[in-house]
């Protein structure tokens, strides 16, 4: 009778066809953003003297994601999983780290993933504002 459930159980799970992806992050199409470029984003509804002082840094990051060395693909996969699991735990300001590269090849990759967590982030509906951080927290 055990075989037989695992059986059923392995039927139901291939007509279902593979498991749906939940991360609707884009995947292509995403412009490189410069190093220097000041990320800033505020959904209506967030108060203009709380995006001030998240602006200024005001707020401690509660979560620290470092996407160093990342590649796009794997950035995007990272990004969502953190930001969902913050949310998930009641955290209200968390620290994504993208990047300014040294070499001309990093700066590359981190001038895309600075524009990659630009967009994802606008498209997560979690997500009620960001903004790059302050320079003497290794921001622009």
């Amino acid at each position: 009778a055990r075989r037989d459930a695992s059986l059923e159980q392995r039927r139901a799970a291939a007509e279902q066809g593979p498991p749906r992806d939940r991360n609707t992050l884009s995947e292509d199409g995403i412009a490189p953003l410069d190093a220097w470029y000041v990320l800033e984003f505020k959904r209506p509804g967030v108060q203009n003297g709380v995006f001030r002082k998240l602006k200024q840094g005001k707020y401690d990051s509660e979560a620290r994601l470092d996407m160093h060395r990342m590649s796009a693909s794997i950035a995007r996969r990272e990004l969502f999983d953190f930001i969902e699991e913050s949310h998930l735990l009641g955290l209200r300001t968390v620290m994504v780290i993208h990047g300014k590269g040294q070499t001309s090849a990093e700066k590359e990759r981190c001038s895309l993933l600075k524009g990659c967590t630009d967009q994802w982030l606008r498209e997560l509906d979690i997500v009620q504002a960001f903004h790059s951080a302050q320079p003497q927290h290794g921001g622009t």
